[in-house]
């Protein structure tokens, strides 16, 4: 496949999944406006040890196999071998449901101990309970999304995950109105998840038929042992800081920073849906053309990234405040600061969308595990250290500081083994262009703030943005050709006016 026309198929990928994301943001937003209205701040700090029970569910049952499964049906279908992809896709499948079972029951059965454990007291144990049914459904989910990411049907799977959405919001919002509280948000929850798990499935059995073909689990339990435990510790990553202030600070303040931490992952959706895209074309491009041609999409990957992430990442750093303001209410203010941090780092380690999944790509899991393991171990070490002084902002330092070690370790590991480069003329100019917008934004608000003029502030930094972009001549030929073959004839004329506003 040419250069050109895999760069389509990864940039319509990753803009499904972006769309996808926007569509459920926007309901999202509106749901929690009302949830935050609703519900004490204690029962949105519940809410979040809840998810947190969902995840560690999911991360049993997957047992590491999601990720090597994607690379190896992509793979297998980029050879064009059907059997030996369904023989993956229905091996990881078995996995996940029989040990979902297995989780189901024990959250059920031990509902009051987790309730305690978790929050301190047994008033929860009912929420658990209902829970427990929902994890029948929802721990299945990350090995049913990585098979239909495999086979590239990222299209279908976020119109999937829009029903879902809607489904989800809709049905939370309904209940918790009707005064169903904690309860009637878990049973939102249950709704959303067996839609999502049933459509998945049907996707799949669509994909594949009710195939007999096997693949030597062996093989994929060998690759993805050290991924499980990589994706472990991951997970530890995921949730430490949210752990330390359940530790040291009261569930209110549980409550406040998950709002901020919402907002943080809308903003890393973008980057994950790239990742999530590139993971399996990289995959294929590495069993058609080998190393060469991971090199060349690499590089061009780059400069879209930098482009579209980095400015996103540092606009809502620069506005961190009156966003959580307007859409979570005056009482989650505090949230700014740390979702700010967030939004920092995030920008700083956008580039690791480009390369993250590679280790994956050449099989080397245990080296991804390490990397992990070092970056997780240095966030707590430096989140032990500055949380009780900072708070919830020392939370948010000690993500983006271990997100940064993450980053340059993989670019080094990855560096010995391939020729690694970047689109350096669009990192530096994006840079600029992102850092003056930030520049004219912290302007604006410091002579005039308030939360209603959010938009205001969007527009500003998104024409400061565009202008300097336009000033130092930023985009180039080859741009507009790839964004017109990616809109087609239809948004022929959006890619012209876009072209003339940059000067090209």
């Amino acid at each position: 496949m040419p250069e050109e026309d895999s760069t389509v198929v990864v940039a319509r990928g990753a803009s499904y999944l972006i769309l996808q994301n926007m569509f459920n943001t926007v309901i999202g937003v509106i749901a929690l406006s009302v949830i935050t209205r609703t519900i004490p701040e204690t029962e949105i700090g519940v809410m979040a040890v809840l998810t947190l029970v969902v995840g560690v569910c999911q991360l049993v049952s997957g047992m590491g196999f999601p990720k090597m499964a994607t690379k190896f049906i992509a793979d297998f279908m980029g050879r064009e071998r059907r059997d030996g992809a369904a023989g993956v896709g229905y091996g990881t499948l078995r996995v996940s449901l029989i040990i979902s079972s297995l989780m189901s029951l024990l959250v059920f059965h031990f509902s009051d101990d987790l309730s305690l454990f978790t929050l301190k007291s047994t008033v929860f144990g009912g929420i658990f309970k209902v829970l427990a049914i929902d994890l029948v459904f929802a721990t299945p989910l990350p090995s049913l999304t990585a098979i239909i990411v495999g086979l590239q049907k990222i299209r279908e799977a976020s119109m999937i995950n829009i029903i879902r959405g809607f489904v989800k919001q809709v049905s939370v919002v309904s209940l918790v109105l009707f005064g169903f509280g904690l309860r009637g948000i878990v049973i939102g929850w249950i709704l959303a998840d067996l839609v999502n798990f049933t459509l998945f499935l049907g996707l799949i059995i669509k994909n594949f038929g009710l195939s007999n073909h096997s693949f030597d689990l062996k093989r994929l339990t060998f690759l993805s042992l050290p991924v499980l435990a990589s994706d472990s510790i991951t997970f530890i990553y995921s949730w430490f800081d949210r752990v330390l202030l359940l530790t040291f600070l009261p569930l209110k303040d549980l409550g406040v920073y998950n709002m901020a931490f919402t907002a943080y992952l809308v903003l890393n959706s973008i980057p994950v849906a790239i990742y999530t895209a590139l993971y399996p074309k990289y995959s294929e491009l590495h069993g058609r053309g080998g190393v060469q041609d991971v090199e060349k999409a690499i590089s061009k990957a780059s400069r879209y990234v930098s482009f579209i992430v980095v400015p996103l990442c540092l606009g809502l750093m620069v506005t961190a405040t009156p966003t959580i303001s307007l859409f979570a209410g005056p009482k989650y203010a505090g949230g700014g600061y740390p979702l700010a941090v967030l939004s920092g780092f995030t920008a700083i380690e956008s580039i690791g969308s480009v390369i993250g999944s590679v280790l994956l790509v050449f099989e080397e899991t245990r080296m991804y595990a390490v990397i992990t393991a070092i970056s997780v171990l240095t966030g707590i070490l430096s989140g032990t250290q500055i949380l009780p002084s900072f708070g919830m902002t020392g939370a948010a330092l000690s993500r983006g500081v271990a997100a940064v070690v993450s980053l340059l370790l993989t670019f080094l590991v990855i560096r010995r083994k391939m020729r690694l480069s970047f689109d350096n003329e669009a990192l530096w100019k994006s840079w600029v262009a992102s850092l003056l917008m930030v520049i004219v934004v912290g302007v604006v608000e410091y002579i005039c703030f308030s939360k209603y003029l959010l938009f205001a502030y969007v527009l500003i930094g998104g024409s400061t943005y565009l202008l300097t972009l336009r000033i130092l001549h930023a985009a180039n030929k080859d741009d507009f050709l790839l964004i017109r073959k990616f809109m087609g004839d239809r948004w022929r004329w959006v890619v012209d006016l876009l072209a003339r506003l940059l000067a090209f």
